[in-house]
C-alpha cells in the first residue's frame, strides 16, 4: 500500500491513471467508498514518521 501526503494528511492510493490523476482514500477512513481524484503533482510522498504518527 502506497501512503501519500494531501493537504497535510495521509491517504493510501487506490489507483493510478496514465493521465497523471490518482485516486486516493483517507488512511483511516472506514468509507472506503470516499475516494478523491487528484492530480499527482499535488501530492507528496509520505515519510515513515508521518505514516506511524497519522495511524
Amino acid at each position: 500500500m502506497e501512503i501519500v501526503v494531501y493537504q497535510s494528511e495521509c491517504y493510501k492510493v487506490v489507483h493510478r491513471y496514465e493521465s497523471g490523476y490518482w485516486e486516493i482514500n483517507k488512511v483511516n477512513e472506514k468509507n472506503n467508498n470516499n475516494v478523491i481524484l487528484v492530480n499527482s503533482i499535488e501530492l507528496q510522498a509520505a515519510s515513515d514518521e508521518e505514516v506511524e504518527t497519522k495511524n
